[in-house]
């Protein structure tokens, strides 16, 4: 039995992880993902209950962001601009 040949990695693994992946996609989750960052402080939202657990499991405790500090940042490096140029 033949064994089969490995994709070199610069042209063919690509070509392999762009079929897995829908490009578009991951730039607007990305896109997504850096607006809830702009508009939150972060990507998720902790909630009491996430809290609660981070306590019973002895983890540090969570600082919320500073939202004006953030949209600074984001003011400051210009991807507010590039949000904005997106939609």
């Amino acid at each position: 039995m033949k064994e089969k040949a490995r994709p070199s990695f610069a042209f063919e693994f690509q070509a392999l992880i762009f079929k897995e992946i829908n490009v578009p996609n991951f730039f607007e989750n990305c896109k997504n993902l850096a607006s809830l960052v702009v508009e939150n402080g972060s990507t998720i939202a902790v909630t009491d209950s996430m809290l609660k657990r981070r306590q019973q499991l002895g983890l540090p405790e969570i600082s919320s962001p500073d939202r004006i500090e953030v949209k600074k940042l984001a003011n400051a490096t210009g991807l507010c601009e590039s949000l904005k140029e997106e939609n």
